[in-house]
């Protein structure tokens, strides 16, 4: 199952590290597709993940980070 993060590339390997930390880990739960130059263009960045379960998680698991990040700005 694919996963579109509205991400730039800047923040890949923020979105790396914030999954590991909660357990779903690159090359066991998903794989990072490389960047195309229409999603580079658009901020977007995929993620195939090998389950159902650990997209859901890690989608809640990035929104969640995001909105904790952006109350810390203020």
């Amino acid at each position: 199952m694919n996963v579109d993060f509205a991400i730039t590339g800047r923040y890949v390997h923020e979105i790396k590290a914030v999954l590991q930390s909660v357990g779903i880990n690159e090359g066991t739960e998903y794989d990072a597709l490389p960047f195309s130059p229409a999603s580079r263009a658009s901020g977007h960045h995929t993620f195939a993940f090998r389950n159902k379960q650990a997209a859901l998680e890690a989608a809640k698991t990035w929104e969640t980070h995001v909105k904790q990040r952006a109350l810390s700005h203020r």
